[in-house]
């Protein structure tokens, strides 16, 4: 069945704009790492927020996916419905008692690669939101494993 898509505004500040909030919300990824090495009894702390911030940016990226669905003429229920599998991912990777704490980050990057390949499939993406997303995806996931590298909790 193919989606067909709602055609959609398009504004010239959007692509610069998009890619300037992008840089920011990856840099989250990458400040616990920076901590945890800096002041290394704060490892506990820059880990469980690395993992809280994986799992809430999983959960916007599947809002994401599901309006990105909704613009569909006709959305695809099954798009609609496997929506909801990401944040409920996510929560259980942040929050179940998983040893070392390093295999939690490395199970959020795997969460986050996996939701950018089911992404990459979608019809309903806007120009240049592939391009970005991995961009981006890129960024989120070498934080995550730098992260699991150095810090230990």
């Amino acid at each position: 069945m193919s989606a067909h898509v709602l055609p959609a505004p398009r504004a010239q500040s959007a692509p610069r704009l998009l890619s300037v909030l992008g840089a920011f919300g990856v840099a989250p990824f990458w400040l616990p790492a920076l901590a945890g090495l800096a002041w290394p009894s704060s490892q506990p702390i820059a880990i469980a927020a690395l993992s809280a911030y994986a799992a809430v940016i999983l959960s916007f990226l599947a809002g994401a996916r599901m309006g990105m669905t909704l613009m569909a003429v006709r959305p695809s229920s099954a798009t609609l419905c496997l929506s909801m599998a990401p944040p409920i991912v996510a929560w259980v990777l942040a929050f179940a008692p998983i040893a070392p704490p390093a295999l939690r980050l490395i199970l959020l990057a795997l969460a986050l690669l996996a939701h950018a390949v089911w992404d990459a499939r979608a019809r309903s993406a806007p120009q240049g939101y592939g391009r970005l997303r991995w961009r981006l995806t890129l960024g989120a996931l070498s934080g995550l494993l730098a992260g699991a590298a150095v810090l230990h909790g």
